[in-house]
């Protein structure tokens, strides 16, 4: 393709803006249609890339205005138009189906109002572009964010939504008539609306059971564990343990001692709710990322040490033993997973498994203690 580059600019530069847009407008539409091939395809490109630092609008939009829709147009001239200026980009921004979740992110975080207003607006978006456009804080661009019956929302996204913009009656009125809400998000509404936001939600969401804070408040921490079935829905349950994180009852160490019991459905959503981030982020940082994973884990959910230790330990022994259905497995992986603790810590998981890891989430805490309890994270590692 090199071969046309300077054939190209010189022809170019001798047309004026209007033969030039025209001639683009031309080759695009051909393009697009599939009727060039071989050394016109090939020209067609280079006359393409050659046209995206034209110095009128009106060339570049003739691309942009063709592209908008394809399928099948190179990657790279597909995203110098969606960062062009909004004449240009707008409708590849909204329309364009080459352009991934990766750009689309960058976009959104590089560029300004107009470009974030289009990816809104998109037919489709994916939680993790949601997530971005909400955190720009534009108003305009969550209204239209939240307004798009086509874009996948996050719970974790509406919470920022809210918490951005409690007060703000056309948001929150366009969260209410979203086609539907996750169970956590209805709740919150119902605690912070009232007026006529309150009365459109009671329309549309029968009033959530109320989470009872003094019950739960007084269980032990295998009582809530109980509260997690195998067969819940996972919405269901990243609804409880949020509301357990919001009274403090969701701590580290319950957290580990899930894992310790193979419970390991309770311990993923714990670590989800923990770090903030979607439930199949945490289980790929959990079970897919190595120690980087479990590493990036822990700075999100500020995990002690010690504890993090154990959580390594228990995903390594997770990994390694077979699970074929029976319903003995999740005994078989706790009896394996007290002989590795009591080898590291010297037999304090069967003498009491619950101290010994109170004890730990104690160690960053308590300074004199780092010295008797460094020995055992050091040999945890191994």
């Amino acid at each position: 393709m090199a071969e046309y580059d300077k054939r190209v600019s010189d022809l170019l530069r001798n047309m004026s803006p209007d033969v030039r847009a025209m001639t683009v407008r031309k080759f695009s539409a051909e393009f697009v249609d599939e009727k060039l091939s071989g050394d016109n395809r090939a020209m067609a490109e280079a006359i393409f890339r050659a046209s995206l630092g034209d110095e009128s609008v009106d060339v570049r939009k003739a691309m942009s205005g063709n592209f908008k829709r394809c399928a099948h147009v190179p990657h790279d001239i597909i995203v110098i138009l969606a960062k062009d200026v909004p004449e240009v980009a707008v409708p590849i921004l909204k329309y364009s189906p080459i352009l991934t979740d990766i750009d689309l992110k960058e976009i959104v975080t590089s560029m300004e109002l107009d470009h974030q207003l289009a990816i809104a607006k998109r037919k489709r978006l994916s939680e993790a572009v949601s997530e971005v456009l909400a955190e720009t804080e534009e108003q305009t661009v969550v209204k239209a964010l939240i307004g798009n019956s086509g874009a996948k929302i996050a719970p974790i996204t509406y919470h920022k939504i809210i918490y951005i913009f409690p007060e703000e009656p056309s948001v929150l009125s366009n969260i209410i008539r979203r086609p539907s809400l996750p169970k956590r998000i209805v709740r919150e509404l119902f605690r912070c609306l009232s007026g006529d936001l309150l009365a459109e939600l009671q329309q549309r969401y029968p009033r959530p059971k109320e989470f009872d804070e003094e019950k739960v408040g007084k269980m032990s921490d295998n009582e809530i564990f109980e509260m997690v079935e195998e067969d819940d829905d996972p919405d269901d349950i990243d609804d409880l343990l949020h509301e357990v994180n919001r009274i403090d009852r969701l701590s580290p160490k319950m957290v580990v001692q899930s894992m310790c019991l193979g419970d390991f459905k309770f311990f993923e959503h714990a670590m989800a709710e923990l770090a903030g981030i979607r439930l199949e982020n945490a289980r790929i940082l959990i079970f897919d990322g190595g120690s980087l994973g479990l590493d990036a884990l822990q700075e999100k959910t500020r995990f002690p040490h010690c504890l993090m230790d154990v959580v390594r330990l228990l995903v390594k022994l997770s990994l390694k033993v077979e699970y074929d259905g029976d319903p003995r497995d999740h005994s078989r992986y706790y009896l394996n997973a007290i002989r590795r603790l009591d080898k590291k810590y010297k037999g304090e998981a069967t003498r009491d498994l619950n101290g010994l890891l109170g004890r730990l989430a104690q160690v960053e805490q308590i300074p004199e203690q780092q010295n008797v309890w460094s020995e055992m994270r050091s040999s945890a590692r191994d």
